[in-house]
This record gives structure tokens, sequence and C-alpha cells, in this order.
């Protein structure tokens, strides 16, 4: 080999090196690794598609110096493009907001709770990342964020959804246009006051029961509350939105319905036979239950929508609607759960104050819901995903077409300047009036708002108040919280957590 064809190979590893190392150390990352442990199947064979491509390219690079060139000169434009969407600065002056599009950016935020909050401090209210195969431009101020959602109503399309596909006119939370306006016109009314207070009983009854089976199943180790929490908002829901008491002869078929859905599928993956089925048969058993609600004695969303329109009973989008409403709000009250009992664990002066005003039923309710109130504004608030279907102004940033825009709720109910020291968990927050809508909306915004923060409120609060007035409740062992390998997924308490249920002598919170 002349001295200038070693030349050319020693400078081709070096630019190679140079742009496969960061790569490399990028593909390694925690959330990558984990992806491909909950997916070994997939991750097996995209590592034995990589290593094939590398030995193919390996062997090309070394045996024709043409084929060499061109794979230097693809990898170093792909570096440097690489690089330049990672910078900070990229696109401001074509109106970007800024923020990275780096690939180690969005791995940043499925890793790390503070990143969102973090963001916000360096770039402001208004700032771009990735989703891995999506630009996303997050806005961290209430004010702005509903502004853009108000002002951009028809420019902006709803997130996707993998169960949305099994209704004939999607879930109420994912329409649009005029037939969102048709179906929330007839279910905003149906979440009436009276569904939920008839369902207090049955809250406090399943509360109860499952918070004593946890204090029995813990042990000197404690117990981790996970498998005991659903049933609470499930009966909750089942009694509230359906009519179905515990006592109901149809609720062994129901609940065996919820849980074949009650599984986590991908939106590009097709669905599975076993979720369609389970739909199915919900679907059925509510036709069954939307003949007879009109008369049935037990207040609920269903009766509330017979009652409106005898044809509500046959409407198929009215009835798979009623089933995702279950489904979802089982999983997301079982979320508030969690922290319910980790925030009183952690503090049991929450739960004094409780007993304290045990004997003022106004009172102690008010407690239980500021208590909760604050849970949510540390722990469980959410976002709101919309597609950009045409390019939208935000201030002075523009959006592209395609692009998702992302409304950071859970960072927003951490602004200073509306809540004195925001980590500080402090339910008197709530005591007074509510903060307004451009401070806290930890139930949606717009027309799009969750119909169900009456009975989410009816139900923590339910379950908080149990949990106070019957037990001592202590940390035994704790960890780092968790969330699915996903962007959208909400953090949990630490799959290590570990709490002591202590049941409380008769009259000693009186």
């Amino acid at each position: 080999m002349s001295a200038g064809g070693a030349g050319e190979l020693i400078a081709s590893a070096i630019v190679m090196v140079a742009t496969v190392v960061p790569v490399a150390r990028v593909l390694l990352r925690h959330p990558i690794r984990r992806e491909f442990r909950s997916h070994p199947v997939l991750g097996t064979l995209a590592v034995i598609g990589t290593i094939a491509v590398l030995g193919v390219g390996l062997r090309l690079y070394g045996e024709s110096p043409g084929v060499r060139r061109g794979i230097v000169v693809v990898a170093a434009v792909g570096a440097l493009v690489a690089w330049i969407h990672a910078r900070p600065s990229y696109g401001i002056r074509r109106g970007l907001p800024p923020g990275s599009l780096g690939l180690a950016t969005s791995l940043d935020a499925v890793d790390d709770p503070a990143f969102y909050a973090r963001s916000a401090s360096r770039h402001g209210p208004v700032f771009k990342m990735r989703q891995v195969h999506r630009p996303v431009a997050c806005v961290s101020d209430l004010t702005v964020g509903r502004d853009v959602l108000h002002r951009n109503d028809r420019s902006l399309g709803s997130s996707e959804w993998s169960f949305n596909r099994l209704v004939p006119g999607g879930y109420l939370e994912y329409m649009e246009g005029d037939v969102h306006a048709r179906y929330r016109h007839a279910f905003a009314p149906a979440f009436t006051t009276e569904a939920v207070r008839a369902a207090h009983g049955v809250i406090a009854r399943t509360s109860r029961r499952q918070l004593s089976t946890m204090a029995q199943s813990a042990g000197s180790t404690g117990v981790h509350p996970e498998p005991y929490l659903l049933e609470v908002p499930f009966v909750a829901l089942l009694h509230t939105v359906l009519g179905v008491p515990p006592e109901h002869p149809r609720l062994p078929a129901l609940r065996a319905g919820f849980e074949a859905i009650t599984v986590p599928f991908e939106v590009h993956l097709p669905t599975p036979p076993s979720i369609a089925r389970g739909y199915a048969d919900l679907v059925a058993i509510t036709h069954e239950l939307a003949e007879v609600a009109a008369d049935s004695p037990v207040p609920s969303v269903l009766r509330s929508l017979a009652r409106q329109d005898a044809a509500h009973a046959r409407d198929a989008t009215i009835a798979g609607n009623l089933v995702l409403m279950v489904k979802e709000g089982s999983i997301m009250v079982r979320g508030l759960l969690r922290w319910v009992l980790k925030a009183l664990a952690a503090d049991p002066s929450h739960a004094r104050s409780m007993r304290a005003a045990a004997g003022d039923t106004g009172q102690l309710e008010a407690l239980s819901v500021a208590f909760v109130r604050e849970t949510l504004r540390l722990h469980e608030s959410r976002y709101l995903y919309r597609t950009a279907r045409d390019d939208v102004a935000i201030g002075p940033f523009r959006v592209p077409k395609g692009w998702l825009i992302r409304v950071c709720i859970g960072e927003a109910h951490e602004d200073p300047r509306h809540f004195p020291d925001p980590q500080h968990f402090d339910p008197s927050r709530f005591m007074g009036s509510l903060p307004g809508p451009d401070r806290y909306c930890p139930f949606g915004a717009g027309p799009h708002a969750c119909l169900g923060e009456d009975l989410t409120l009816a139900i923590a609060g339910g379950f908080a108040r149990e949990a106070a007035l019957g037990f001592d409740l202590h940390t035994v062992s704790d960890g780092p919280v968790w969330r699915i390998n996903r962007h959208w997924g909400l953090w949990r308490p630490s799959p290590e957590f570990r709490l002591s249920l202590t049941p409380q002598a008769a009259g000693t919170h009186a």
C-alpha cells in the first residue's frame, strides 16, 4: 500500500471512530438497554441485524476504496447533520423555539423526571426537543399553552392512542370538530353530582377492604400497594359510569372483559385478538345495561344518557366510550392512589389533621380533597398532546406542520410564581379558593378537559380518608421513581416502595 493510500485509510478510520463512538455511547444508554430488556426478541433481532450490517460494512470498507470513501462521506455528513440538529440554537433564525433535537436529549426526557422543568429553566417556557421519531414543541406556561390550544383549535389534531381505533366514532378525548361537540354535549350533563354521591358508600367499603388486606399482607418487610389499588376505582367507576353495584349479576363477566382489555399495546401494531374480543364482550354487556338503565334505581352516567335519549342505548360509540371510561379511569385513578399512599406514609401529620376533623364531615372532606389536589399537583398531573396540522405560532416561535405540541401541565404546576416553595407538599394551598385554570388544571383544559374531575376527587378523597382514619402508615423502604420507557408515561413510586399499615384502635381518631 502506498503512503497516500495508508494515509487515506488512517484518515478514514479517524473519521469513522469520531462518528461511531458518540453514536455507540448514545445507543448504550439506560433507556435503550431497558427497551431491549422489555422486548428481548426485538432487541435480539436488532443486535443481530446491527452486527450483520457492521460485518458487511467492515468487509467492504477494507476491500473497496470507493465503498470506503462513500461510507466515510455518509457517516461524516450524518454526524454533521445530527450535531447541527442537536444544537439548542438550531432553527432559531427560522422561528423555531430553542432546544435540542438530538437523540441524547430525547433519551434524557425518558429517563429524567426533571427534564422538562430543567429545559424550561434553561430555554424559557417554549422549547423544542425530539421524541425519537418526531420533533416536539413544549410549553410549560399554562397561560401560553391554553391560548395556543384555543386559538389553533382547527389546526391542531388529537394525538394517537391504540384503543381509539376500537370505538366506531373514537374515544371522546380524541374526537374532533362537530363529532366531539355532539358527543360531549351528551356526556357532560350525564356526569351528575347524584351519581358521584351515590358511589360514596361503595368507595368507602372497597377502600377499607383493600387497605385491610394490605395491612394483613405487610408483615415486617412492608407491602407494595400496587396489586391492591385497581379494585377501588374499578368498583367505583362501574357503579358511577355503568350503574353496576358490587352485587350485580353481570359483574363477573365485566371483570373478565376488563381484565382482557387492561393490557397496553403499541399504536402502530395490530389490535391483539384477545383485546378485540374483550372489548366486544364489554360493549355487548353495556348495550344490555343500557336497555334497562332508564328505570335503574342506581344513579349513573348510563342512566342519565338513557333518560336523555332512548337512542343512546343503541349507539356503539356511546357504549364504547363508557367501556373505555371505566378502563382508563381505573388505570389513571390507580396511579393517583399510589401517590396518595406514598404521601400519607411520608408525613403522618396529614393523617393526624384528618383524624382531628373526623367529627366534622364537611371539614374532613375538604381536608381530604385538598390533600388529593396537592397530590395531583406534585405527582399525577398529566400533559396535553396535539399534532400541528399546519404551521402554528406560539408567541414569537413557529411550530412546523407535523410537529407535536406538548403542554407540560405537571411542570407548570411547579411554577414558584403561583406555588411558593413548589416542591413542598402542602395541601393547605387548596383549602381556600381554587387557583384558576391558568395556574392549575390537572384534568386538562378547554373542551377536551376530563369530565370525571368530581368522580376522581371522590374516589381518591374517600380512599385517603379511609387510610388516614383507619391506619398508621409508615414507609418501610423506597427508591427512585420510575415510569415505562415512553415519553408519555407518568412517573410512579419506586418498585422498591414498601409501607406498613397498622390499624387504628377504635375511637383513637375521634
